[in-house]
């Protein structure tokens, strides 16, 4: 999400799908299992390995609830957005707003303000040039989301249906713009279960137990 700003206004290119970054690495801090139990054992130190063991269970058990809300935010996606046409064209805002730009400079090229001027030169070749500017952003932001929107639909429909939620989740204001009331219960247990996670890979992190 570090990345947004640019993908909205064009100026990242590719569709929006970074993975979310823990402050901890989670399949590292969730790899210890039977294996380390019986080597702390065996080197007397059982009591640490099961603690480490157990607090760990706990945030691959925390961790597969945000995986289910993620999941759970797809059913207000699929049922109010992904084949509402309208729903779409709040996330094409930056490439219309581009188009308009470009449109405007045209306008001003073509009408020859200032073609008495000792730098008409000058002032053609710079209103050309953010013409093109306009339209190479335009284009980047509108390829921006044909591709979200396509790798959303992708991984809901295999099976990375968390990731997909979390695609809906970072552009819930543009998709659900309007009427974030139908996705309202879903967001909220997303963000109170990466809450909840984040404080126990903290915990984790601060014990030395990641």
């Amino acid at each position: 999400s570090q990345d947004w700003e640019g993908w909205r206004t064009g100026q990242t290119r590719g569709a929006l799908v970074a993975e979310p970054v823990a402050a901890t690495d989670l399949e590292n801090a969730l790899s210890t299992g039977v294996g380390s139990l019986l080597s702390g054992l065996f080197e007397g130190n059982f009591g640490q390995e099961f603690k480490r063991w157990n607090a760990q269970r706990e945030a691959k058990r925390l961790r597969d609830e945000l995986d289910r809300a993620l999941e759970d935010l797809l059913r207000p996606y699929l049922e109010h957005v992904a084949d509402d046409a309208r729903a779409h064209e709040f996330l094409r805002d930056a490439a219309h707003r581009w188009t308009a730009e470009m449109n405007r400079i045209d306008v001003l090229r073509g009408a020859g303000a200032f073609r008495d001027r000792s730098w008409a030169t000058c002032a053609d070749v710079l209103l050309q040039a953010s013409s093109g500017l306009a339209a190479s952003m335009a284009e980047s932001a509108e390829r921006n989301v044909t591709e979200t929107l396509a790798r959303i639909d992708e991984l809901a429909a295999g099976e990375r249906r968390a990731m997909a939620g979390y695609l809906v989740y970072v552009n819930r204001h543009a998709l659900f713009v309007g009427r974030m009331s139908v996705c309202e219960d879903e967001v909220v247990a997303v963000e109170r279960a990466s809450a909840a996670l984040r404080v126990q890979l903290l915990q984790l992190e601060r014990k030395g137990l990641a």
